[in-house]
């Protein structure tokens, strides 16, 4: 029995170990393949980058814009982006299911389409092996702020074609917030034409940041911006250091400094005199969500004397025990399987909030063309639940505001 039980040790040392060899081969491959990729965007180099790129690669630039391979290729061979320098630091790998994700920092210098830029980014690479090759699947970027020393000031802010992608121009700005780690955080401001005031709608993204919402941001600035609805869009996780928190087995516990940036948020907004500081709403998805509800409930002591108007909250996972100090609009899918539809409906004290459950709808359905399986949910639009929730929306705004 000894000689058994030592033997089935043996054996499960011995997986152990060969399975901790082909993790350090598979991620000294992919440290490998980040360094050839940076080379070959100071070179040029088409044919790297071909065999570097899946075919069916997903590049999400900084500005939220989604590009396929070929138009990453194109925009090399056309000679419409040049890059002199593209540094890349801090990288780490690590495995996720049967993929490797490398993260990292870059300062880049660049030329595209004839305007020059600099800039420093975060980054997250996603290889999977294909045929016996890693190949890159999908890349996601997301441009740092401006350095705390150097935040602008809120009436000096330039306005740009921000992190966020919309049709709309966007101030990016940088919020301080209370953080003895992180001082300031991003954020990209959308205002309506006109002197305001403007009532403000403060969006939390998912967790996976800001960069997957990008489509979101535009259907929301759509309906909100013409009918004189500022929105400010708040980046909580890059400014850290963080890509995503959706497989972090402690991801409830990022909602705390996700709450105070909310707060930060809605005081820098307070500040400027275009927005109608009596009238700033919390709209968040999923994560995002799920903070919006923690910031009002009345459950826990008020940290601050002003309160938000009200709460839209897609898709969020649910407390039975949630009580609701503004009124507050939930929307979810029946069909989710990530943040469950009953747990919103079990919600013991209704008071001040209206939950809508869209039958067969499921997580992140507010996501125009997104249908994928991720971390074993099923995320897809659906674009008649996105419509009546935004209608929702723009109903609980309108009569907070009357």
């Amino acid at each position: 029995m000894r000689v058994q039980r030592t033997l089935g040790l043996l054996v499960c040392l011995l997986l152990l170990a060969s399975g901790g060899q082909a993790f350090a081969d598979a991620a000294g491959d992919i440290q490998k393949l980040e360094q050839q990729r940076c080379t070959a965007y100071v070179k040029g180099d088409v044919a790297a980058l071909e065999r570097i790129f899946a075919d069916d690669l997903v590049y999400i630039h900084s500005n939220g814009v989604s590009d396929p391979k070929s138009a990453v290729l194109h925009s090399f061979a056309s000679g419409e982006l040049k890059i002199s320098r593209f540094d890349a630091e801090d990288i780490r790998v690590r495995q996720i299911g049967d993929v490797m994700v490398a993260t990292g920092l870059v300062h880049a210098d660049l030329v595209n389409k004839g305007t020059s830029a600099k800039f420093d980014l975060r980054y997250s690479a996603t290889y999977a092996n294909q045929g016996g090759q890693w190949r890159l699947v999908h890349i996601q970027n997301a441009r740092l702020p401006a350095k705390a020393a150097a935040a602008p000031a809120i009436e000096t802010v330039k306005m740009v074609g921000g992190q966020f992608a919309s049709e709309y121009p966007a101030a990016v700005v940088t919020i301080p917030v209370d953080d003895a780690k992180t001082k300031f955080v991003a954020a990209a401001l959308y205002e309506p034409e006109g002197p305001g005031p403007f009532p403000a709608v403060i969006i939390l993204s998912g967790c996976a940041g800001v960069g997957p919402d990008a489509g979101i941001v535009r259907r929301v600035n759509a309906d909100y911006l013409p009918k004189g609805i500022a929105t400010l869009v708040v980046e909580s996780f890059m400014p850290r250091g963080i890509f995503e928190v959706c497989s972090d087995p402690k991801i409830l516990d990022t909602i705390g400094y996700r709450v105070k940036d909310a707060y930060a948020a809605m005081s820098w907004l307070t500040a400027r005199p275009e927005i109608d500081s009596k009238h700033i709403f919390l709209q968040g998805y999923s994560h995002g969500a799920i903070t919006a509800i923690a910031a009002i409930d009345a459950q826990w002591p008020p940290t601050h004397q002003q309160k938000f108007a009200g709460v839209i909250a897609f898709y969020p996972y649910c407390s039975s025990s949630s009580k609701f100090s503004v009124p507050t609009i939930i929307l979810i899918g029946q069909s989710d399987d990530w943040t469950p539809a009953k747990l919103c409906e079990d919600i013991v004290d209704k008071t001040n909030v209206e939950i809508t459950v869209y039958p067969k709808a499921f997580h992140q359905f507010a996501a125009p063309g997104l249908d994928i399986m991720y971390l074993g949910h099923h995320l897809a639009y659906d674009e008649r639940a996105t419509n009546d929730a935004q209608r929702r929306a723009l109903a609980l705004i309108e009569a907070q505001t009357k």
